[in-house]
Protein backbone atom coordinates (compact mmCIF):
# COMPACT_ATOMS: atom_id res chain seq x y z
CA UNK A 1 0.00 0.00 0.00
CA UNK A 2 1.09 3.42 -0.66
CA UNK A 3 2.62 6.15 2.44
CA UNK A 4 -0.66 8.37 2.11
CA UNK A 5 -2.86 7.45 4.80
CA UNK A 6 -6.45 7.97 3.37
CA UNK A 7 -10.04 7.69 5.55
CA UNK A 8 -12.40 4.70 4.41
CA UNK A 9 -16.01 4.45 5.43
CA UNK A 10 -16.82 0.92 5.62
CA UNK A 11 -20.37 -0.13 5.54
CA UNK A 12 -21.05 -4.08 5.97
CA UNK A 13 -24.12 -5.96 5.77
CA UNK A 14 -24.31 -9.40 7.08
CA UNK A 15 -26.99 -12.36 7.14
CA UNK A 16 -26.17 -15.32 8.98
CA UNK A 17 -28.70 -18.55 8.64
CA UNK A 18 -28.07 -20.36 11.71
CA UNK A 19 -28.54 -24.34 11.71
CA UNK A 20 -29.89 -26.97 12.89
CA UNK A 21 -33.70 -26.45 11.32
CA UNK A 22 -35.80 -24.86 12.25
CA UNK A 23 -33.37 -22.44 10.19
CA UNK A 24 -33.25 -18.44 12.20
CA UNK A 25 -32.88 -15.78 10.16
CA UNK A 26 -30.70 -12.67 11.65
CA UNK A 27 -29.11 -9.32 10.38
CA UNK A 28 -26.44 -7.69 11.72
CA UNK A 29 -25.81 -4.09 10.78
CA UNK A 30 -22.52 -2.68 11.43
CA UNK A 31 -20.89 0.70 10.16
CA UNK A 32 -17.96 1.59 11.05
CA UNK A 33 -14.84 4.04 9.88
CA UNK A 34 -11.43 2.56 9.48
CA UNK A 35 -8.27 3.68 8.56
CA UNK A 36 -6.71 1.60 5.84
CA UNK A 37 -4.71 3.15 3.32
CA UNK A 38 -5.91 2.99 -0.06
CA UNK A 39 -2.94 3.59 -2.01
CA UNK A 40 -0.66 1.25 -4.29
CA UNK A 41 1.49 1.87 -7.08
CA UNK A 42 0.64 5.51 -7.04
CA UNK A 43 -2.85 5.44 -7.00
CA UNK A 44 -4.72 7.10 -3.42
CA UNK A 45 -8.46 6.28 -2.78
CA UNK A 46 -11.19 5.58 -0.13
CA UNK A 47 -13.26 2.64 -0.46
CA UNK A 48 -16.95 1.42 0.83
CA UNK A 49 -17.15 -2.18 1.18
CA UNK A 50 -20.35 -4.32 1.94
CA UNK A 51 -20.13 -8.06 3.48
CA UNK A 52 -23.49 -10.97 3.61
CA UNK A 53 -23.09 -14.09 4.44
CA UNK A 54 -25.90 -16.53 4.32
CA UNK A 55 -26.07 -20.42 4.45
CA UNK A 56 -27.71 -21.69 0.93
CA UNK A 57 -28.85 -25.45 0.78
CA UNK A 58 -26.69 -25.94 3.87
CA UNK A 59 -23.55 -24.56 2.31
CA UNK A 60 -22.33 -21.29 3.27
CA UNK A 61 -22.21 -18.28 0.89
CA UNK A 62 -20.02 -15.44 0.59
CA UNK A 63 -21.32 -12.09 -0.89
CA UNK A 64 -19.28 -8.94 -1.31
CA UNK A 65 -19.51 -5.33 -2.66
CA UNK A 66 -16.99 -2.51 -2.98
CA UNK A 67 -16.79 0.69 -4.55
CA UNK A 68 -14.50 3.35 -4.71
CA UNK A 69 -13.04 7.02 -4.65
CA UNK A 70 -10.15 7.88 -6.43
CA UNK A 71 -8.21 10.81 -4.97
CA UNK A 72 -6.45 12.87 -7.92
CA UNK A 73 -4.70 15.61 -5.77
CA UNK A 74 -2.33 12.68 -4.03
CA UNK A 75 -2.35 9.69 -7.15
CA UNK A 76 0.11 9.68 -10.44
CA UNK A 77 1.30 7.23 -12.77
CA UNK A 78 4.37 6.51 -14.85
CA UNK A 79 3.93 7.32 -18.74
CA UNK A 80 6.54 6.68 -21.71
CA UNK A 81 6.38 8.98 -24.01
CA UNK A 82 6.40 7.15 -27.95
CA UNK A 83 8.96 7.57 -30.32
CA UNK A 84 11.56 8.96 -27.30
CA UNK A 85 10.80 6.56 -25.07
CA UNK A 86 11.52 9.33 -22.10
CA UNK A 87 9.39 8.19 -18.92
CA UNK A 88 7.76 10.51 -15.88
CA UNK A 89 5.17 10.46 -13.70
CA UNK A 90 1.95 12.25 -14.29
CA UNK A 91 -0.30 13.59 -11.55
CA UNK A 92 -3.96 13.05 -12.33
CA UNK A 93 -4.99 16.27 -11.25
CA UNK A 94 -3.75 17.83 -13.90
CA UNK A 95 -6.08 15.58 -16.20
CA UNK A 96 -9.26 15.86 -16.95
CA UNK A 97 -11.95 13.66 -14.82
CA UNK A 98 -12.70 11.93 -18.15
CA UNK A 99 -9.10 10.65 -17.96
CA UNK A 100 -8.76 10.25 -14.56
CA UNK A 101 -11.33 7.95 -14.35
CA UNK A 102 -9.77 5.77 -16.60
CA UNK A 103 -6.77 4.20 -13.94
CA UNK A 104 -8.79 1.43 -12.55
CA UNK A 105 -8.38 -1.48 -9.70
CA UNK A 106 -9.01 -5.00 -10.01
CA UNK A 107 -7.88 -8.34 -7.91
CA UNK A 108 -9.06 -6.63 -4.60
CA UNK A 109 -8.99 -9.14 -2.24
CA UNK A 110 -10.83 -7.95 1.48
CA UNK A 111 -10.23 -9.37 4.65
CA UNK A 112 -12.79 -8.80 7.20
CA UNK A 113 -12.23 -9.05 10.91
CA UNK A 114 -14.90 -10.70 12.98
CA UNK A 115 -15.45 -11.40 16.87
CA UNK A 116 -17.59 -14.28 17.94
CA UNK A 117 -18.39 -15.99 20.80
CA UNK A 118 -14.74 -17.30 21.59
CA UNK A 119 -12.20 -14.99 20.05
CA UNK A 120 -11.92 -12.91 17.03
CA UNK A 121 -11.65 -14.24 13.41
CA UNK A 122 -11.00 -13.46 9.87
CA UNK A 123 -12.56 -13.54 6.55
CA UNK A 124 -10.90 -13.39 3.00
CA UNK A 125 -13.03 -12.65 0.02
CA UNK A 126 -12.83 -11.18 -3.47
CA UNK A 127 -14.30 -7.22 -4.00
CA UNK A 128 -15.56 -8.29 -7.73
CA UNK A 129 -15.03 -6.45 -10.76
CA UNK A 130 -14.87 -2.71 -9.33
CA UNK A 131 -16.11 -0.03 -11.60
CA UNK A 132 -14.32 3.27 -11.99
CA UNK A 133 -13.33 5.31 -8.95
CA UNK A 134 -16.16 7.25 -8.66
CA UNK A 135 -16.67 7.12 -5.20
CA UNK A 136 -20.96 5.66 -6.59
CA UNK A 137 -20.01 2.50 -8.48
CA UNK A 138 -20.56 -0.91 -6.94
CA UNK A 139 -18.16 -3.86 -8.27
CA UNK A 140 -19.89 -6.47 -10.04
CA UNK A 141 -19.55 -9.81 -8.10
CA UNK A 142 -20.98 -13.23 -8.23
CA UNK A 143 -21.54 -14.44 -4.62
CA UNK A 144 -18.65 -17.60 -3.52
CA UNK A 145 -19.42 -20.56 -1.31
CA UNK A 146 -16.08 -21.70 -0.02
CA UNK A 147 -15.39 -25.09 1.86
CA UNK A 148 -16.11 -24.93 5.56
CA UNK A 149 -12.47 -25.86 6.06
CA UNK A 150 -11.65 -22.73 4.43
CA UNK A 151 -13.86 -19.98 5.51
CA UNK A 152 -12.39 -18.51 9.07
CA UNK A 153 -8.89 -18.16 10.44
CA UNK A 154 -7.45 -17.54 13.56
CA UNK A 155 -3.99 -14.92 12.54
CA UNK A 156 -4.25 -11.94 9.94
CA UNK A 157 -2.42 -12.23 6.36
CA UNK A 158 0.92 -10.00 6.27
CA UNK A 159 0.25 -9.83 2.56
CA UNK A 160 -1.64 -11.32 -0.85
CA UNK A 161 1.02 -14.39 -0.65
CA UNK A 162 0.90 -15.54 3.65
CA UNK A 163 -1.04 -18.79 4.08
CA UNK A 164 -4.60 -18.61 6.23
CA UNK A 165 -4.52 -20.78 9.56
CA UNK A 166 -8.02 -21.89 8.83
CA UNK A 167 -10.04 -23.58 11.51
CA UNK A 168 -11.60 -27.03 11.05
CA UNK A 169 -15.33 -27.56 8.98
CA UNK A 170 -16.61 -28.41 12.63
CA UNK A 171 -15.17 -25.28 14.40
CA UNK A 172 -16.12 -22.95 11.52
CA UNK A 173 -19.85 -24.36 11.91
CA UNK A 174 -20.10 -23.34 15.20
CA UNK A 175 -18.44 -20.15 15.04
CA UNK A 176 -21.32 -19.79 12.63
CA UNK A 177 -23.73 -21.23 14.61
CA UNK A 178 -23.12 -18.67 17.78
CA UNK A 179 -22.62 -15.70 15.62
CA UNK A 180 -20.47 -13.39 14.57
CA UNK A 181 -19.97 -9.18 14.78
CA UNK A 182 -18.38 -7.23 12.10
CA UNK A 183 -15.23 -4.71 13.26
CA UNK A 184 -13.28 -3.54 10.32
CA UNK A 185 -11.86 -4.34 6.70
CA UNK A 186 -8.38 -3.91 4.81
CA UNK A 187 -7.52 -4.62 1.48
CA UNK A 188 -4.69 -7.35 1.25
CA UNK A 189 -4.07 -7.14 -1.98
CA UNK A 190 -5.03 -4.40 -5.47
CA UNK A 191 -3.75 -4.44 -8.69
CA UNK A 192 -3.74 -1.41 -10.61
CA UNK A 193 -4.69 -0.78 -14.10
CA UNK A 194 -3.06 2.24 -16.29
CA UNK A 195 -4.22 0.22 -19.67
CA UNK A 196 -7.26 3.04 -20.76
CA UNK A 197 -5.45 5.68 -19.05
CA UNK A 198 -1.83 5.25 -20.92
CA UNK A 199 -4.06 4.55 -23.92
CA UNK A 200 -5.95 7.62 -23.39
CA UNK A 201 -2.28 10.28 -23.27
CA UNK A 202 -0.74 8.43 -25.88
CA UNK A 203 -3.23 9.70 -28.47
CA UNK A 204 -3.44 12.67 -27.03
CA UNK A 205 0.40 13.29 -26.39
CA UNK A 206 1.74 15.35 -29.49
CA UNK A 207 5.19 15.10 -27.87
CA UNK A 208 5.93 11.98 -29.99
CA UNK A 209 4.91 14.13 -33.21
CA UNK A 210 7.21 16.84 -31.74
CA UNK A 211 10.22 14.47 -32.04
CA UNK A 212 9.86 13.43 -35.78
CA UNK A 213 9.30 16.68 -36.73
CA UNK A 214 12.55 18.04 -35.39
CA UNK A 215 14.34 15.28 -36.69
CA UNK A 216 12.98 15.62 -40.00
CA UNK A 217 13.85 19.29 -39.82
CA UNK A 218 17.58 18.54 -39.35
CA UNK A 219 17.26 16.02 -41.90
CA UNK A 220 16.06 17.99 -44.04
CA UNK A 221 17.90 21.25 -43.47
CA UNK A 222 21.07 18.75 -44.59
CA UNK A 223 19.46 18.20 -47.88
CA UNK A 224 18.69 22.14 -48.22
CA UNK A 225 22.34 23.20 -47.99
CA UNK A 226 23.43 20.34 -50.52
CA UNK A 227 20.24 21.13 -53.16
CA UNK A 228 19.99 24.91 -52.32
CA UNK A 229 22.62 26.17 -51.22
CA UNK A 230 21.23 27.75 -48.45
CA UNK A 231 23.03 27.60 -44.64
CA UNK A 232 20.38 26.71 -42.15
CA UNK A 233 20.88 26.54 -38.60
CA UNK A 234 18.68 23.15 -37.76
CA UNK A 235 19.15 23.19 -34.21
CA UNK A 236 17.89 26.57 -33.89
CA UNK A 237 14.85 26.02 -36.19
CA UNK A 238 14.23 22.72 -34.78
CA UNK A 239 13.94 24.70 -31.19
CA UNK A 240 10.93 26.14 -29.24
CA UNK A 241 11.44 28.88 -27.06
CA UNK A 242 8.92 29.82 -24.58
CA UNK A 243 8.56 33.08 -26.79
CA UNK A 244 7.34 31.43 -29.51
CA UNK A 245 5.04 29.14 -27.37
CA UNK A 246 3.40 32.82 -25.94
CA UNK A 247 3.47 34.24 -29.54
CA UNK A 248 0.85 31.26 -30.71
CA UNK A 249 -3.06 31.09 -30.24
CA UNK A 250 -4.76 28.41 -29.12
CA UNK A 251 -3.30 27.79 -25.67
CA UNK A 252 -6.48 26.92 -23.63
CA UNK A 253 -6.49 23.04 -25.32
CA UNK A 254 -4.83 20.55 -22.71
CA UNK A 255 -3.31 20.85 -19.48
CA UNK A 256 -0.18 22.58 -19.51
CA UNK A 257 1.14 21.13 -16.11
CA UNK A 258 1.88 17.56 -17.61
CA UNK A 259 3.50 19.21 -20.81
CA UNK A 260 0.24 18.02 -23.15
CA UNK A 261 -0.53 21.79 -24.03
CA UNK A 262 3.24 22.92 -24.30
CA UNK A 263 3.37 19.57 -26.86
CA UNK A 264 0.44 20.48 -28.72
CA UNK A 265 1.51 23.78 -29.06
CA UNK A 266 5.42 23.26 -30.11
CA UNK A 267 4.08 20.68 -32.37
CA UNK A 268 1.70 23.12 -33.88
CA UNK A 269 4.85 25.64 -34.65
CA UNK A 270 7.33 23.33 -36.00
CA UNK A 271 4.70 21.82 -38.18
CA UNK A 272 4.48 25.17 -40.06
CA UNK A 273 8.37 25.56 -40.08
CA UNK A 274 8.37 22.13 -41.48
CA UNK A 275 5.90 23.07 -44.44
CA UNK A 276 7.95 25.80 -45.46
CA UNK A 277 11.19 23.76 -45.92
CA UNK A 278 9.08 20.77 -47.44
CA UNK A 279 7.89 23.63 -49.80
CA UNK A 280 11.58 24.57 -50.93
CA UNK A 281 11.62 22.72 -54.25
CA UNK A 282 7.92 24.44 -55.48
CA UNK A 283 9.47 27.68 -54.93
CA UNK A 284 13.05 27.78 -55.59
CA UNK A 285 15.45 26.05 -58.37
CA UNK A 286 17.59 23.48 -57.07
CA UNK A 287 21.61 24.35 -57.56
CA UNK A 288 22.93 20.75 -56.87
CA UNK A 289 21.48 16.96 -55.68
CA UNK A 290 18.28 16.62 -54.22
CA UNK A 291 19.54 12.95 -52.93
CA UNK A 292 19.60 14.17 -49.02
CA UNK A 293 16.45 16.22 -49.58
CA UNK A 294 14.44 12.99 -50.94
CA UNK A 295 15.84 10.50 -48.52
CA UNK A 296 14.51 13.13 -45.87
CA UNK A 297 11.28 13.35 -47.10
CA UNK A 298 11.07 9.19 -47.39
CA UNK A 299 12.19 8.94 -44.03
CA UNK A 300 9.55 11.58 -42.35
CA UNK A 301 6.61 9.46 -43.90
CA UNK A 302 7.94 6.44 -42.93
CA UNK A 303 8.27 7.86 -38.90
CA UNK A 304 4.87 9.38 -39.21
CA UNK A 305 3.36 5.94 -41.04
CA UNK A 306 6.03 3.47 -37.85
CA UNK A 307 4.12 6.21 -35.22
CA UNK A 308 0.34 5.84 -36.65
CA UNK A 309 1.17 2.01 -35.87
CA UNK A 310 2.78 2.62 -32.07
CA UNK A 311 -0.80 4.26 -31.37
CA UNK A 312 -2.56 1.29 -32.35
CA UNK A 313 -3.24 -1.64 -30.08
CA UNK A 314 -0.61 -4.04 -31.73
CA UNK A 315 1.76 -1.41 -31.55
CA UNK A 316 0.98 -0.63 -28.06
CA UNK A 317 1.51 -4.83 -27.20
CA UNK A 318 5.46 -3.49 -27.05
CA UNK A 319 4.86 -0.37 -24.90
CA UNK A 320 7.94 -0.67 -22.42
CA UNK A 321 5.54 0.05 -18.93
CA UNK A 322 3.29 -3.09 -17.29
CA UNK A 323 -0.25 -1.57 -17.83
CA UNK A 324 -2.09 -3.87 -16.22
CA UNK A 325 -5.06 -5.83 -17.69
CA UNK A 326 -7.55 -4.40 -19.74
CA UNK A 327 -10.89 -3.30 -18.22
CA UNK A 328 -12.56 -5.86 -20.99
CA UNK A 329 -10.38 -8.45 -19.10
CA UNK A 330 -11.41 -8.01 -16.44
CA UNK A 331 -13.17 -10.89 -14.22
CA UNK A 332 -16.64 -10.51 -14.72
CA UNK A 333 -19.77 -10.92 -12.02
CA UNK A 334 -23.24 -9.86 -11.00
CA UNK A 335 -24.35 -7.26 -8.87
CA UNK A 336 -24.64 -8.52 -5.64
CA UNK A 337 -28.62 -7.66 -5.02
CA UNK A 338 -28.43 -10.64 -2.64
CA UNK A 339 -25.34 -12.78 -1.85
CA UNK A 340 -26.34 -16.09 -2.67
CA UNK A 341 -29.13 -15.64 -4.71
CA UNK A 342 -27.97 -15.90 -8.51
CA UNK A 343 -31.43 -15.69 -9.84
CA UNK A 344 -34.67 -13.49 -10.07
CA UNK A 345 -38.11 -13.83 -11.25
CA UNK A 346 -40.07 -11.21 -14.15
CA UNK A 347 -43.23 -11.31 -15.75
CA UNK A 348 -43.18 -11.10 -19.78
CA UNK A 349 -46.25 -10.82 -21.25
CA UNK A 350 -48.01 -13.44 -19.06
CA UNK A 351 -44.95 -15.64 -18.68
CA UNK A 352 -42.45 -15.93 -15.96
CA UNK A 353 -38.78 -15.82 -16.61
CA UNK A 354 -35.69 -16.61 -14.56
CA UNK A 355 -33.08 -14.22 -15.32
CA UNK A 356 -29.81 -13.94 -14.36
CA UNK A 357 -28.52 -10.44 -12.22
CA UNK A 358 -27.52 -9.20 -16.25
CA UNK A 359 -30.89 -9.72 -16.91
CA UNK A 360 -30.45 -12.30 -19.44
CA UNK A 361 -33.04 -14.70 -19.14
CA UNK A 362 -32.31 -18.17 -19.16
CA UNK A 363 -34.95 -20.31 -18.06
CA UNK A 364 -38.99 -20.18 -18.97
CA UNK A 365 -40.79 -21.69 -15.64
CA UNK A 366 -43.60 -23.71 -16.69
CA UNK A 367 -46.87 -24.59 -14.78
CA UNK A 368 -46.37 -26.02 -11.07
CA UNK A 369 -42.33 -24.88 -11.45
CA UNK A 370 -41.23 -22.35 -8.75
CA UNK A 371 -37.97 -20.49 -8.29
CA UNK A 372 -36.72 -21.93 -4.72
CA UNK A 373 -34.66 -19.32 -2.99
CA UNK A 374 -33.39 -17.35 -5.76
CA UNK A 375 -31.00 -20.40 -6.69
CA UNK A 376 -32.86 -23.69 -8.00
CA UNK A 377 -36.48 -24.21 -10.06
CA UNK A 378 -38.33 -26.78 -7.99
CA UNK A 379 -40.64 -28.82 -9.78
CA UNK A 380 -42.26 -32.48 -9.21
CA UNK A 381 -42.31 -35.30 -11.67
CA UNK A 382 -44.84 -38.34 -10.42
CA UNK A 383 -43.91 -39.00 -6.50
CA UNK A 384 -40.87 -37.03 -7.07
CA UNK A 385 -39.60 -33.35 -5.78
CA UNK A 386 -36.64 -32.22 -8.24
CA UNK A 387 -34.64 -29.13 -7.85
CA UNK A 388 -32.06 -28.11 -10.40
CA UNK A 389 -30.42 -25.11 -11.29
CA UNK A 390 -32.13 -22.95 -14.17
CA UNK A 391 -29.11 -22.46 -16.62
CA UNK A 392 -27.20 -25.35 -17.01
CA UNK A 393 -30.26 -27.99 -15.48
CA UNK A 394 -28.15 -29.55 -13.44
CA UNK A 395 -29.81 -31.67 -10.68
CA UNK A 396 -29.42 -30.25 -7.44
CA UNK A 397 -31.25 -32.42 -4.94
CA UNK A 398 -34.24 -34.77 -5.46
CA UNK A 399 -36.46 -36.49 -3.21
CA UNK A 400 -38.82 -39.69 -3.00
CA UNK A 401 -42.12 -39.53 -1.79
CA UNK A 402 -45.27 -42.30 -1.14
CA UNK A 403 -47.87 -40.73 -2.87
CA UNK A 404 -50.09 -41.87 -5.56
CA UNK A 405 -48.69 -40.12 -8.33
CA UNK A 406 -50.34 -36.39 -7.31
CA UNK A 407 -48.12 -33.71 -6.03
CA UNK A 408 -48.89 -29.86 -5.76
CA UNK A 409 -45.71 -27.41 -5.21
CA UNK A 410 -47.63 -24.40 -3.26
CA UNK A 411 -45.56 -21.05 -2.00
CA UNK A 412 -46.04 -20.91 1.70
CA UNK A 413 -43.50 -17.73 1.52
CA UNK A 414 -47.17 -14.84 1.50
CA UNK A 415 -44.47 -12.23 0.99
CA UNK A 416 -42.79 -13.73 -2.29
CA UNK A 417 -44.28 -13.13 -5.82
CA UNK A 418 -45.72 -16.54 -7.13
CA UNK A 419 -43.98 -18.65 -8.40
CA UNK A 420 -41.12 -17.96 -6.56
CA UNK A 421 -40.72 -18.77 -2.48
CA UNK A 422 -38.09 -19.53 -0.10
CA UNK A 423 -39.98 -21.55 1.53
CA UNK A 424 -41.88 -24.39 -0.25
CA UNK A 425 -45.05 -26.50 0.65
CA UNK A 426 -45.43 -30.07 -0.78
CA UNK A 427 -48.58 -31.34 -1.38
CA UNK A 428 -48.37 -35.06 -1.57
CA UNK A 429 -51.46 -37.20 -2.37
CA UNK A 430 -51.60 -40.44 -1.07
CA UNK A 431 -53.45 -43.44 -1.57
CA UNK A 432 -56.15 -42.89 0.93
CA UNK A 433 -59.21 -41.61 -0.98
CA UNK A 434 -63.06 -41.27 -0.88
CA UNK A 435 -65.40 -40.90 -3.75
CA UNK A 436 -68.04 -38.50 -2.50
CA UNK A 437 -69.91 -37.89 -5.36
CA UNK A 438 -70.72 -40.68 -7.98
CA UNK A 439 -70.61 -40.40 -11.94
CA UNK A 440 -74.19 -39.52 -13.44
CA UNK A 441 -73.54 -39.37 -17.57
CA UNK A 442 -75.54 -36.35 -18.71
CA UNK A 443 -78.66 -36.81 -21.18
CA UNK A 444 -79.82 -34.13 -23.56
CA UNK A 445 -82.01 -31.59 -21.06
CA UNK A 446 -79.46 -32.50 -17.95
CA UNK A 447 -75.63 -32.35 -17.27
CA UNK A 448 -75.36 -34.75 -15.09
CA UNK A 449 -73.21 -35.36 -12.54
CA UNK A 450 -69.23 -35.12 -11.76
CA UNK A 451 -67.53 -37.39 -10.22
CA UNK A 452 -66.08 -35.88 -6.47
CA UNK A 453 -62.92 -38.05 -4.93
CA UNK A 454 -61.61 -36.41 -1.47
CA UNK A 455 -57.90 -37.22 -1.32
CA UNK A 456 -55.64 -37.67 1.82
CA UNK A 457 -52.69 -35.42 1.36
CA UNK A 458 -49.43 -35.18 3.39
CA UNK A 459 -48.11 -31.87 3.74
CA UNK A 460 -43.93 -30.78 3.46
CA UNK A 461 -42.16 -27.90 3.97
CA UNK A 462 -38.52 -27.41 2.41
CA UNK A 463 -36.15 -24.54 3.68
CA UNK A 464 -33.19 -23.77 2.45
CA UNK A 465 -31.49 -25.80 4.55
CA UNK A 466 -32.88 -28.45 2.16
CA UNK A 467 -34.42 -29.80 5.40
CA UNK A 468 -37.91 -31.96 4.77
CA UNK A 469 -40.29 -31.66 7.33
CA UNK A 470 -43.84 -32.91 7.59
CA UNK A 471 -46.08 -30.18 8.99
CA UNK A 472 -49.72 -31.78 9.01
CA UNK A 473 -52.29 -33.17 6.60
CA UNK A 474 -55.22 -32.45 4.48
CA UNK A 475 -58.01 -34.06 2.42
CA UNK A 476 -58.41 -32.63 -1.23
CA UNK A 477 -61.19 -32.86 -3.55
CA UNK A 478 -60.68 -33.28 -7.07
CA UNK A 479 -63.08 -33.69 -10.11
CA UNK A 480 -61.81 -37.61 -11.47
CA UNK A 481 -64.55 -37.67 -14.03
CA UNK A 482 -66.10 -35.01 -15.77
CA UNK A 483 -69.76 -35.52 -16.49
CA UNK A 484 -71.84 -32.91 -18.96
CA UNK A 485 -75.09 -32.29 -21.15
CA UNK A 486 -75.16 -33.79 -24.29
CA UNK A 487 -76.09 -32.04 -27.77
CA UNK A 488 -79.34 -33.55 -28.86
CA UNK A 489 -80.74 -33.26 -32.60
CA UNK A 490 -84.46 -31.99 -32.69
CA UNK A 491 -86.70 -34.42 -35.13
CA UNK A 492 -89.32 -31.21 -35.43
Amino acid sequence: MGAAVMRAALCALMVLVTGPAPAETYKIENIGSGDPRGATDGLSFTYDVHLRLELLLGEPVVGTRFRWQLNPNFSEVEISELVTDKRRRVKLLNLPREAQLKARIYDVDIEFEMSGATGVYYLLADGGDPGPGDGKTWSFNVPGSPDWSEMFYRTPLDGPDDRADYVSEKEAKRIWKEGLRLHTARLVDVKVSTHDLVRWYVQQSKAPEVAVTQKAIRNLAEGIREGFGYELDAEEFAEVTPEDRWDTEGMSGLPEEEGLRAAEIDYQILSERLGKLLAMPKKFEPTGELILFDAAVAELRSDIAALAEQRTERGLKDYPLKLGLSPREFEEGHDVRAAGNSYELVEDDGAFWVTDLSGEEVYDLEDGQFLFAKSVVAETWKCRLELFDPKSEELVFEHDFDCNGWMHLVNADDDAPRPATDKLRIEVHTGRKDIVKRYVSGSCSDSGQSEVTVFGVEIYELGTDLELKRTGSDRHRHVTKSAGQHFCLSTQ
